[in-house]
């Protein structure tokens, strides 16, 4: 997110535009296995047709490696990666938004998520990486739920200091 408020999502693989009505239509077969493994979305890795939402898929894994400042299946070889995230739809831990271990041996996280938000995080996370991507959220209920995660931050932050929210 940019200091102007803009959300910006970022390939990682190979860009390409892709034209309204592509979109519209509905799933469309692009590259398949292209970008970071950890990263990746299940119907990228399986070269399936899919949407935009496989960067949205992206994004929620890179959002819970910031907020836990863990690597996502850190010592997972293709093998596993391929049997336990693509074939049985495993994904990062949620209690790691709170410190601990990280499965498969990742590095403890610092305390970095409000308790009071910790919950309202972690279903957005499980919305981004959902395993069918038909429901995972488009960018922009992404940016809404990021935006209210930070007011609410901010609110928490002037509370904590004796101001007052909403004033």
């Amino acid at each position: 997110m940019l200091l102007t408020g803009t959300l910006k999502l970022m390939d990682f693989g190979i860009s390409t535009c892709i034209r309204r009505q592509v979109l519209a239509a509905g799933p469309y077969l692009m590259t398949g296995l292209t970008g970071s493994l950890r990263y990746m979305a299940k119907e990228v890795f399986l070269e399936q047709p899919y949407n935009q939402t496989v960067d949205v898929h992206s994004m929620g894994i890179i959002m819970w490696h910031i907020v836990t400042c863990s690597m996502p299946y850190p010592r997972f070889s293709r093998k596993q990666f391929t049997e336990q995230v693509v074939g049985r739809d495993l994904r990062p831990p949620l209690e790691h938004l709170r410190g601990g271990q990280a499965a498969a041996g990742g590095a403890a996280g610092p305390e970095s998520v409000p308790v009071a938000q910790e919950g309202a995080l972690a279903l957005l996370l499980q919305r981004c990486w959902a395993p069918d991507f038909r429901k995972r959220p488009d960018a922009s209920e992404v940016l809404v739920s990021i935006s209210a995660l930070l007011e609410e931050e901010t609110c928490l932050h002037i509370a904590s200091s004796g101001g007052c929210c909403g004033a």
